[in-house]
Parts: C-alpha cells; sequence; structure tokens
C-alpha cells in the first residue's frame, strides 16, 4: 500500500463518523494517524464513565474501540503524544503497549509513532 492521504484524527466520535462514510478506494490510499487524547475533565465528569473504578482503562478501551470499528482489517499509525512518558493503566502495564496490544486484538494493523523528542522527561 503506498498512501497518498495521511490525516492526523483525534479518534474522537465526529472523526471517526467521518472515516466511516470513506469509500474503500479512498479508505484503501489513505493511512491515518490516530492521536489518543489523554483523559480530561470532559472524561473524568463523564456519566459514562461515573464510579469506574478502572478509567483510564476503560477510556482507553472506548477510544480503541472506535478506532477499530472503522478501521479493522487496515493499517493506521498510532500517536500518545499528550499522554506523560510513564503513563499507565491501572493494572501497571504502559499506556502505549496497552493501546497497541488492543487494536492488533482488535484487528487493526499497527505502525507505532513515537515521538521521543517531544517528552520533556529524558
Amino acid at each position: 500500500m503506498t498512501p497518498r492521504y495521511i490525516p492526523i484524527l483525534k479518534a474522537m466520535d465526529s472523526e471517526i463518523k467521518a472515516v466511516a462514510q470513506m469509500s474503500n478506494i479512498t479508505a484503501d490510499r489513505t493511512l491515518p494517524l490516530f492521536e489518543i487524547p489523554r483523559i480530561g475533565k470532559n472524561i473524568t465528569e463523564a456519566k459514562r464513565f461515573e464510579g469506574c473504578a478502572d478509567l483510564t482503562t476503560a477510556y482507553l478501551n472506548e477510544m480503541t474501540d472506535r478506532i477499530a470499528s472503522v478501521w479493522k482489517g487496515r493499517t493506521s499509525m498510532v500517536d500518545a503524544f499528550h499522554w506523560q512518558p510513564d503513563a499507565t493503566v491501572e493494572s501497571g502495564e504502559h499506556i502505549v503497549q496497552y493501546i497497541y496490544g488492543r487494536l492488533i486484538a482488535l484487528g487493526v494493523n499497527i505502525r507505532p509513532i513515537i515521538g521521543y523528542d517531544r517528552w520533556e522527561n529524558q
């Protein structure tokens, strides 16, 4: 595959809906970079996560489910640029490893993107 279009997407509902509307021809020529936004106030206060003991895991599951719902069987890039370099899910697993492992299990072919130069913590 030689992509001709590489959109940078935050895997939010509206972007996932747009990706779902792509024709197969367009999707075949697209290699999206999905950025996983960090957990903000809108997530911590969301009704769907109210009382959730494993908020990070639940949030990352939601994000990876969204990506897989429109990109299963295809190749994408994924980045966790906005997260701290030592961020983990509640089990202690690093979020990057968790995200990649989950997406692979859901059938998405992953091309990791890690921008070490962007992290303040060397």
